[in-house]
């Protein structure tokens, strides 16, 4: 071991040092705040041909430094591009410095990619394990050689708890019965021999078949170099291989890499479905109209009755298909134990339990069924498991179910979920997990395990009933993003995103703000007054207008999809910006200000804040770019009429941003007496959380009113983004249903820098008008002046809570060109008889490109957050060309 030793000594004074810079508290801090890591054993396993990990190392001690991985900032990521384009599965990044020149710079670089990373370095403590996870990582190297027993276990689990996989390597037998003791699932067998680095592939191979009946992903490492290495490596059992040194040296490592995959022997892997996006929910054991009509209400993803013979909660299969008739959209299941194939007959979903595995006759009976769940009954370890739900689901079933209970004493007896195991099998296939599960604790055991799926039934009872209170509770508990970007922290945090980067001198009024909002959203005097003027004055609600498909393309219709257009056009002063001025207006109100300031791009927020100045009797200064105000002039007229100033800004290029940075510094010259009103959910905390809840007004009423029009929530809701206000506005009450969640951009002219303004899609992170947010920035931090033919969309940033949707995958993010936003506008106008603004008309070019695509029977709603008088001169200079 004389070239490991000297290494992991290196590893440990570099693991200690770390420590003191950067606390394992604060690491986990910022794991927590992370989005799910990209699945790498899963990766591998399920590819369809031998997957191939492509190494980036800038050294080793057997080959010496490699030319092909170029300094400077990007040249990882520009590789890791290369090798994503010629086919790689994953990659493997050299982190270690002493003696493969490696940093974590690289891995951070190559994470950015997308593909699953693998922190290759000499991990030998579980702040490794954190700190991998917190660089990017979707695996950590564990080399069994270096580790004992007890701590293999200890960094397998904490690998488990921190979200991501662990390659543990191995040499010879020995070390192979010990990663297989230890419960390891993804298993590497390294060629090269650690003392004298010789390759020794046939010795590897005869290790690679004696590994194969294990259950684990297997991974052939080092020596790897032509077709017939990798034949050879399929055959002894490999799913993948590991190849760095044969890459790395070539002219051109990514040709290099597409020729080897041009010859992967082809695979045929177990058949799983993908993970969800996010946790789904099943209510089970439900057996009244009242805990149907709660599991509907709630919208959960499937709701369960149980019909096993002696159950307390049973019920005869003819009355729950009865009660399913109430479900509406959720799909029902009639929950079994140990059943024969006569006692599995209608078309209701299934739920398996009582079986060691999927009974023979499963096949035949899962065939045309919407839902099929087996259940794993007390797992051993994470390979069993593993083997179990791969067995499942090759037999036809659906969802795959963890329970804590044995298959003799069937589930439902209060047996804890194997939570430890599931956050582990979890990174590999999706399953379910049951038992103990109420609505206090579901949170933090999703946030522990990221599972697929939860399922309870005592847990939403009382007085051994369903309870409503509880199974509403439990569905939005368990919906409860792990990462945050649900919700604001203390600290103005969506996920990652938020917070408030702001001078010093602006750290007062936004806490007076801050604590003003605390005060008031919890008072009954201005939540009444709110309600108030929010009838009287704005006009709310506003209503949900459903339009025929053909207003939306020019396709052939979509048969049987229902769109709804929420008619914020018609709210007061033209668009949905009224709901937040006039919320933070009476709230300014409230605090003694006797003068307002406020920024905007298209007009509007600049109309909807003077309209509500003039009518609390406050003074009212709007900045507006110069170039908005030429192509904007009737909002300006109406801003001056409504007795508004409106201050023109030439810096800059005359636009939103610059408008911005104008009203903050007369906000920060004038505290004492004046308010700053921003029109988005941008900014610096508490702007964000404040604008979207007085814009969730919008998604509240559409969340009723479509239940109460269909009888449930819409498949699909779509919101045009550019600082994001409307969007959130709409979006975010339908965080908890399982609404699919669209937020469209805008393309501009084209996916250049500069030609667009679409930061989630195009952008970066970095930081912009005191928040950190996705922007349209260079690689050097440079924020570049975004384009669209919609200026209300033309911001180089969004708002923090949709960046950190995006980032989970909750938030669907789109683009809409120049050209396809004004086409749209014209069909709406002649079609439907409403203009809409440009804004919302980026929404619907999107919604006539997803039409093909949505089921027949689906329901779309889409924000029409302004109307277009605003537009008409634009859109004349756009088609005109002038």
């Amino acid at each position: 071991m004389s070239v490991l030793e000297p290494l992991l000594d290196a590893a440990r004074r570099r693991s200690r040092h770390d420590a003191r810079v950067t606390p394992l508290t604060e690491l986990r801090r910022t794991v927590g705040r992370m989005p799910t890591a990209p699945r790498f054993e899963a990766a591998l396993r399920y590819a369809d041909r031998l997957a191939i990990i492509a190494e980036v190392k800038r050294a080793s001690p057997s080959a010496g430094s490699f030319a092909t991985v170029a300094d400077g900032p990007g040249a990882v990521a520009e590789l890791a591009r290369g090798y994503a384009a010629a086919g790689a599965a994953a990659l493997s990044i050299l982190t270690e410095p002493t003696r493969f020149g490696g940093s974590d710079d690289d891995l951070l670089d190559a994470a950015r990619v997308g593909l699953p990373a693998l922190r290759k370095d000499f991990t030998v403590a579980p702040y490794g394990v954190w700190q991998a996870r917190a660089l990017g990582a979707g695996a950590v190297l564990l080399i069994v050689r270096a580790l004992d027993d007890a701590t293999l276990r200890a960094l397998l689990a904490t690998a488990g708890e921190a979200g991501i996989d662990a390659l543990v390597e191995v040499h010879d037998e020995r070390d192979l019965d010990r990663a297989v003791a230890a419960d390891a699932t993804l298993v590497g067998v390294n060629a090269r021999d650690l003392d004298s680095l010789t390759i020794d592939r046939e010795r590897a191979l005869a290790l690679l078949a004696s590994a194969r009946g294990s259950g684990a992903t297997l991974v052939a490492e080092s020596g790897l170099e032509t077709a017939d290495h990798l034949a050879a490596a399929a055959d002894a059992g490999a799913h993948a291989v590991l190849i760095g040194t044969a890459l790395l040296s070539a002219d051109d490592p990514a040709a290099r890499l597409a020729e080897l995959v041009a010859t992967a022997p082809s695979r045929t892997p177990a058949s799983v479905p993908a993970h969800p996006v996010r946790t789904q929910v099943k209510t089970c054991g439900l057996r009244d109209a009242a805990g149907v009509r709660a599991a509907r209400l709630a919208d959960a993803d499937l709701a369960g009755f149980v019909v096993a013979e002696g159950s307390r909660r049973r019920i005869d299969a003819g009355e729950a298909t009865e009660l399913a008739a109430g479900l509406g959209s959720v799909p029902p299941v009639l929950v079994h134990r140990a059943p024969s194939e006569a006692d599995v007959t209608g078309g209701l979903g299934l739920q398996l339990a009582g079986f060691d595995g999927p009974p023979a006759w499963l096949p035949g009976v899962a065939d045309g069924r919407q839902t099929v769940i087996g259940v794993v009954h007390a797992p051993a370890s994470v390979r069993q498991a593993l083997c179990s739900a791969e067995a499942w689901f090759a037999a036809g079933a659906t969802h795959v179910l963890l329970e804590g209970a044995s298959a003799a004493a069937g589930g439902g007896r209060s047996a804890q979920a194997p939570l430890e195991i599931a956050a582990r099998l979890n990174r590999i296939v999706p399953v379910g997990i049951a038992g103990g599960l109420t609505p206090a604790n579901v949170a933090d055991v999703v946030r522990r395990t990221r599972p697929a799926w939860v399922d309870a039934a005592s847990g939403l009872e009382r007085d051994g009933r369903s309870d409503p209170t509880r199974i509403g509770a439990f569905v939005r508990a368990a919906r409860r993003d792990p990462t945050g970007a649900d919700r604001v922290d203390a600290h103005g945090r969506f996920g990652p995103f938020g917070g408030r980067f702001v001078p010093e001198t602006l750290v007062p009024p936004l806490e007076e703000l801050a604590d003003a909002w605390r005060v008031a959203r919890r008072d009954r005097t201005y939540l009444d007054e709110m309600a108030r003027l929010q009838r009287d004055f704005i006009g709310r609600p506003t209503p949900l207008f459903e339009v025929d498909s053909a207003a939306i393309t020019d396709a052939a219709p979509a048969d049987g999809v229902r769109i709804f257009l929420k008619r914020e056009d018609l709210a007061h002063t033209g668009a949905h910006k009224i709901n937040n001025a006039l919320g933070q207006a009476l709230l300014a109100h409230r605090m003694g200000k006797t003068r307002i300031v406020a920024e905007t791009g298209a007009g509007q927020h600049g109309v909807a804040t003077a309209a509500a100045c003039a009518l609390l009797g406050i003074g009212c200064v709007v900045y507006m770019g110069s170039t908005d105000v030429e192509r904007q002039a009737p909002n300006v007229r109406r801003m001056h009429l409504l007795g508004a100033e409106v201050r023109p800004v030439t810096t800059g290029n005359g636009t939103l941003r610059d408008a911005l940075n104008e009203a903050l510094r007369d906000w920060v010259a004038n505290v004492e007496t004046t308010a700053y009103i921003l029109g988005s959910a941008a900014g610096p905390h508490p702007y964000p959380d404040l604008v979207a809840e007085l814009q969730s007004i919008i998604g509240r009423e559409a969340r009723a009113q479509i239940v109460d029009r269909v009888g449930r929530h819409p498949d699909v809701a779509v919101a045009s983004v550019g600082g994001g206000s409307n969007a959130i506005g709409l979006l975010r009450p339908f965080l908890d249903a399982r609404t699919r969640l669209v937020g469209v951009e805008a393309g501009g002219r084209g996916d250049g820098l500069g030609d667009h303004a679409a930061s989630l899609g195009l952008g970066s992170p970095g930081v912009l008008h005191g928040a950190f947010t996705m922007l349209t920035q260079t690689a050097e931090g440079q924020v570049v002046e975004p384009h669209s033919v919609s200026a209300g969309l033309d911001y180089p940033g969004v708002g923090p809570q949709l960046a950190a949707l995006a980032a989970v995958g909750r938030l669907e993010v789109m683009r809409t060109s120049d050209t396809d936003a004004v086409a749209a506008l014209h069909r709406l106008t002649r079609r439907a008889g409403i203009l809409p603004a440009l804004e919302p008309s980026h929404a619907l070019a999107a919604v006539a490109r997803l039409l093909p695509s949505l089921a027949a029977d689906s329901v779309v709603v889409v924000n029409l957050s302004g109307r277009g008088d605003k537009d008409l001169d634009i859109v004349e200079r756009f088609v005109t060309g002038s």
